[in-house]
């Protein structure tokens, strides 16, 4: 058994290198989502992303969420509202969001799940992000700070470009529009292009997108983003912008890392080692750490089943003595696994979470989220596994529901022994039911 364990670790890990070694194999990406200009009541964001918002945990939005069959969509205005928009790969493999002075990176795991990989903290010299211009690379996000580049690989190490890099507040003034590979912002007569893929900015002259996109930033108007084209509508009137051609068109490049070729070059040769060993060192210590996570697991997992017996046992003899009984369990989790049915609506699921307090959506997507995490924690340290599983409503698919897993033997042996009140009527077993 203990074998068996080992090697379904190893083998999760092996298959999450050749994941990573055939991300390029997978069908092509291409970006699409369509964006209308509004008030309160019609503003919204729709995005054909690979993952529905509703599931992903740990994100925090500003903006109301709906499903619109393939896509997800962000409604409604808000203050921080940008805060929700999507900065997207070229290649379609991490989607990243900024939360305050956070940026929160979404990619797929090993299980084929999209959900957050990292949060990453920007840095000391970032004191205002939401006023920062950034943008996803295949390699990573990068984050223009006044006239200094800054750029984080996917692992969370941040590192400065240093160069001479443009100014380009003046170039946000009015907006910007992502595609795939570019990001194109404008001000009242000027603009730069950002590829995406090499980070280089280029500046065009006589350009008119500038006044033509001002002619639709008003309410109502429609931007929709396939690849690298741009559509936009008010109306009768129609506009397409295509990115991918105003790249080859003359221009000037302000910006390139490759006028950095030096500055990398040296950072790269003092801190080269040889990869093959590099490879090897990993995996090793990646053996020796999968053979510790399995026995610290075993060994928590039994000791702690063990207290469990010998408190209920110890409970079982004060309250035979007249003393008040601790269970050793949190409130919340009895109160769950106590329950006659074993699914939970999202209503029921908010009274739990927060007791009927009157909370803004945000506030009760939160508490929810907490008391989701809290609870599987504890089951987890008790069980294994986890004790409430997420699926969508049936009856609602905008909705999600919980459905709570069976208990082992031991562990319905001392929930029997809590009483469901100060009547002393012990719990029922649902699982025998």
């Amino acid at each position: 058994m203990f074998l068996r364990e080992i090697s379904n670790w190893l083998g999760s890990f092996l298959v999450a290198l050749v994941t990573v070694m055939n991300v390029y194999a997978s069908d092509p990406f291409e970006l699409r989502y369509e964006g209308v200009i509004g008030n309160m009541a019609d503003a919204r964001l729709c995005y054909d992303a690979p993952f529905s918002f509703f599931e992903l945990e740990g994100i925090h939005w500003f903006l109301g969420l709906e499903d619109s069959g393939d896509y997800s969509c962000l409604t409604g205005t808000h203050p921080e509202a940008h805060s929700s928009l999507w900065q997207i790969s070229p290649d379609g493999s991490t989607w990243g969001k900024r939360q305050g002075f956070e940026f929160v990176l979404v990619r797929n795991s090993n299980s084929g799940k999209w959900e957050v990989s990292r949060t990453l903290e920007f840095p000391r010299a970032i004191q205002s992000p939401a006023k920062c211009l950034m943008w996803m690379g295949n390699d990573g996000l990068y984050v223009v700070n006044e006239n200094e580049l800054w750029k984080a690989d996917f692992e969370g190490r941040w590192s400065l470009i240093e160069g001479n890099l443009p100014e380009l507040d003046a170039y946000r003034e009015r907006g910007f529009v992502q595609s795939q590979n570019f990001v194109y912002c404008w001000s009242d007569d000027i603009g730069v292009l950002i590829d995406k893929r090499t980070a280089s900015i280029a500046s065009f002259s006589e350009d008119r997108w500038p006044e033509m996109l001002a002619g639709f930033e008003i309410l109502g108007a429609t931007w929709r983003v396939h690849g690298d084209y741009v559509q936009v509508v008010k109306g009768e009137e129609m506009m397409q912008f295509d990115f991918g051609g105003k790249a080859v068109l003359p221009h000037q490049t302000i910006f390139s890392p490759e006028m950095l070729t030096w500055s990398w070059k040296r950072l790269a040769d003092e801190q080269s080692i040889d990869p093959f060993r590099t490879l090897a060192g990993g995996l090793f210590l990646a053996l020796l750490g999968l053979i510790w996570i399995v026995l610290m697991r075993r060994r928590k997992q039994m000791s702690l089943g063990q207290r469990l017996v010998e408190d209920a046992q110890a409970q079982r003899n004060k309250q035979m003595q007249g003393g008040s009984v601790d269970y050793g369990f949190s409130a919340s989790f009895l109160e769950i696994v106590n329950r006659s049915t074993d699914i939970i609506t999202m209503e029921e699921f908010d009274d739990l979470a927060h007791g009927g307090e009157q909370l803004s959506p945000e506030s009760q997507r939160a508490r929810r989220s907490k008391l989701f995490r809290e609870v599987n924690a504890e089951s987890k340290l008790v069980m294994g596994y986890d004790l409430l599983v997420r699926e969508r409503d049936p009856l609602d698919r905008r909705k999600i529901r919980y459905r709570i897993q069976s208990l082992p033997p031991r562990i319905q042996r001392i929930v029997q022994s809590v009483k469901v009140d100060a009547s002393s009527v012990p719990v029922e077993n649902r699982n025998s039911q």
